[in-house]
């Protein structure tokens, strides 16, 4: 057995002239794209498209170049299997994927863990095993998606028709036949919450004031309004209301 410790992307910049592989089984880290170096990012962007003619967006998560990044370091005919985030399947940015899982590979199957059956104490994501063969997908090809429970004892498992997905679309493979989704009926978070994803300033700086420079200033309350941080800066995992004045 030969061990390799090297940067990933550089491995594969070196391997994919040389020697390549038949078989990857893996689980590539889970970063989200804010903690990707701006330049690394363009980088890998740049290669995804020379080599694929992919365009990866830049919210995309590591493991979406991980994932293909790895083509050109498989053989023909190669087997490939990963454990990734789930949220590929219905993210704009997981197009990329889908796309590459479409029209590049055969899709063999896909097994996605149910949200609560967190796969790692530390990254609170759902997660799916996907697999496939680095071979052009039939035009009649079929996958395999299970979900829940263990990838050899699911709680559900269906076969799928790959000419009925489309990789702008969101894949939601546990919808019923006609399309409606079984929990159509149950209550959702917007019937009990008003909902919005925060506000977006522009200029975080200037806009976005600790209660120092407030005082500072001397910057009347009724012009201010407490917002939370992005998750990254939160220090805790429970976030407590002021005293009530």
């Amino acid at each position: 057995m030969t061990v390799t410790v090297s940067d990933y992307f550089d491995f594969v910049r070196r391997n994919e002239n040389q020697s390549r592989f038949n078989l990857l089984c893996t689980n590539p880290p889970y970063v989200r794209h804010h903690h990707i170096d701006p330049s690394e990012k363009r980088k890998l962007q740049g290669e995804i498209f020379s080599r694929l003619g992919i365009t990866a967006s830049g919210l995309s998560g590591l493991y979406v170049y991980f994932v293909l990044l790895s083509h050109d370091i498989l053989t023909d005919n190669a087997i490939a299997s990963w454990l990734i985030p789930s949220e590929f399947l219905f993210v704009n940015y997981g197009k990329a994927l889908r796309d590459y899982l479409l029209n590049h590979v055969t899709l063999l199957d896909i097994h996605q863990f149910d949200i609560e059956d967190v796969q790692f104490n530390d990254a609170l994501v759902s997660s799916c095993v996907v697999t496939y063969r680095k071979a052009r997908p039939a035009k009649n090809s079929r996958i395999l998606y299970s979900f829940g429970g263990t990838m050899t004892e699911p709680r559900m498992e269906k076969t799928v028709e790959t000419a009925d997905l489309d990789s702008s679309n969101k894949w939601l493979f546990r919808n019923d036949s006609n399309g409606s989704n079984r929990e159509e009926n149950a209550v959702r978070i917007g019937q009990l919450f008003d909902i919005n994803r925060g506000l977006a300033t522009g200029a975080n700086s200037f806009f976005i004031l600790a209660e120092e420079k407030v005082r500072e200033y001397d910057i009347p309350h009724v012009f201010l309004r407490p917002i939370l941080p992005s998750p990254r800066f939160l220090r805790e995992a429970i976030i407590t209301a002021d005293k009530a004045s």
